[in-house]
């Protein structure tokens, strides 16, 4: 299973996945290792072969929202020429930005706003630290 993102209910969810070659390579190197082991794979030569070489990095499977305000926060001005080791797609970058300015973190020219450098100090995601925010403003308990 892995981390991935539904885009039908904006929400990350673990969603079960065939694992790549390289991780059942892996696997297979780890039966044995502290004492005697055998490796048993319960898939077929032809399953193996479909599987993809590597695993699908995680920035190009869930929503970069957090990611793209942490950058900013860090004084980073334009988050689309940020230098990722495996770049996500810019699509998923705008996607990101769009979001950010629905939620009033974002300014028009793509700055903090007051909101997104609370939200930026906050380790959750962006609409529950809004929630946390507002509630706290409003006195809600």
């Amino acid at each position: 299973k892995e981390m991935g993102n539904d885009p039908q209910t904006k929400m990350r969810r673990l969603q079960e996945f065939w694992i790549s070659r390289a991780s059942a390579e892996q696997r297979k190197g780890r039966a044995g290792r502290t004492g005697p082991g055998v490796c048993f794979r319960v898939y077929t030569d032809g399953d193996y072969e479909a599987f993809s070489e590597y695993s699908t990095p995680e920035i190009m499977r869930v929503p970069l929202d957090s990611l793209v305000l942490q950058i900013t926060a860090f004084g980073f001005k334009d988050v689309r020429r940020f230098p990722f080791l495996e770049p996500p797609l810019m699509s998923n970058i705008e996607t990101s930005v769009s979001f950010l300015h629905e939620q009033g973190a974002l300014n028009n020219d793509e700055e903090l706003t007051p909101i997104g450098r609370m939200l930026a100090l906050l380790p959750v995601d962006v609409v529950i630290g809004k929630m946390l925010i507002m509630g706290t403003v409003f006195h809600v308990c």
